[in-house]
Formats: structure tokens, C-alpha cells, sequence
């Protein structure tokens, strides 16, 4: 049988190659778990059997067994089994925004809560620094403070290794420097970049 061992493909078709032409009409077999929608085609010496299906489960362990079979000669065989497993799920690639709540004076702001639109949130540490991590795209994060939105940024998250730097000037000469900082997510390196609407609210300043 084609298909045996680790990572199969979800859509990869099961080929089953005889040693002599067989009659597809004894053809008994089973696959556990069985696959959706299954279909048979047989080559036209009867010796490969090719068998098409809905997309397997991921990460699932299968055994195709033939239970039994006649060649054209009369000829009986049964018993032989295979075993495979599918693929896992593509991990999701993510980014990771990093940044630090400061006050006026450059002071770290600790206890913080920065939340996302998509409903992740953490709370600044005491240097006043945070990190979340997204599934790229674009994302509003808010900075609360007792319970008030003291500061709203977008944010479009990128993952892959890419890294993005803009500076903001804000009123009173203040200069604001948004990076995109990469870290590791699991066995990936992830990042992210800062985007350019941001405005300034009671004097803090969030520094990516």
C-alpha cells in the first residue's frame, strides 16, 4: 500500500498494488477509521486498486486491512494489513506585540491592562512592559487603567521574522519610537510591527 508510515497527506489517495490481476468483485477490505466518500478505480490489469476519499482526519492513526480477495486464478488471499498515520494540522503561525506603558517623564507604568479587540489582554509588568501574542492581522489594542481606555493603538500584526520601525512625532516635541520586536513562539520565531494611528492621550506614551 502506498500510503503507510507518518504525516500522510489529508487528500492523498490510498493506492493498493496486487502481485496478480484480481477480480474487484470479491475485494473485501475495511479501513478504520473509515475515510469519507470513498471510491474505487482499478487499473486495467486488475493489479493496482486506487482508492479516492473525502479528507482524512488529522493526526489519526489508520489501518487498512484486506480481509479477502480472489486473483483471476482463483487464487485466495487475505490478512494483509497496513497501518498509517495522517498529518497533523498546520500550526497556526502567530506574532507577539511587545511594548511599555511610560508615563510623561518616561516613568514605567506597572499594573496596566492591555487588551485586544479579539479578547486577549495582559497586565504591564513593574518596568511597565507587556507582550501578546496574535494570529497576524490588523488588531486594536487598548491600555486601561482602573477601569478607563487611557490610550487605543491599531496594530498589524505580522508573523515571520519581519521587523518594522516608525518613529511618531507627538505635539510638545515628544517622540515616540514604535518597533516591532521578534520573539521565539514555541519552536517559530515570531513578530510583529506597530502602525502608524496613534495619538496622544492624558501624556502616556506606548513604546513598541
Amino acid at each position: 500500500m502506498s500510503s503507510s508510515g507518518d504525516n500522510v497527506s489529508l487528500s492523498a489517495p490510498l493506492v493498493v498494488v496486487f502481485s496478480e490481476a484480481v477480480d474487484p468483485t470479491s475485494l473485501n477490505f475495511s479501513i478504520t477509521p473509515t475515510p469519507p466518500r470513498l471510491n474505487l478505480t482499478w487499473s486495467d490489469n486488475g493489479t493496482i486498486l486506487t482508492i479516492t476519499h473525502g479528507e482524512l482526519e488529522e493526526g489519526t492513526n489508520y489501518t487498512f486491512r484486506v480481509i479477502y480477495y480472489r486473483d483471476l486464478a482463483g487464487n485466495v488471499g487475505r490478512g494483509a494489513v497496513s497501518a498509517f498515520r495522517s498529518a497533523e494540522a498546520a500550526a497556526e503561525e502567530k506574532g507577539v506585540v511587545g511594548g511599555r506603558v511610560v508615563n510623561e517623564n518616561g516613568m514605567p507604568i506597572g499594573g496596566a491592562r492591555v487588551e485586544a479587540d479579539t479578547g486577549e489582554w495582559t497586565v504591564t509588568d513593574e518596568n511597565g512592559n507587556f507582550t501578546l501574542e496574535f494570529t497576524p492581522g490588523h488588531r486594536t489594542i487598548n491600555i486601561i487603567v482602573n477601569g478607563t481606555i487611557i490610550k487605543t493603538i491599531e496594530v498589524d500584526v505580522e508573523a515571520g521574522g519581519r521587523r518594522t520601525r516608525v518613529r511618531l512625532r507627538f505635539p510638545r516635541r515628544v517622540v515616540a519610537v514604535v518597533e516591532g520586536r521578534e520573539e521565539k513562539v514555541g519552536r517559530k520565531r515570531r513578530s510583529s510591527r506597530g502602525s502608524t494611528c496613534f495619538w496622544q492621550l492624558l501624556s502616556w506614551l506606548l513604546l513598541f
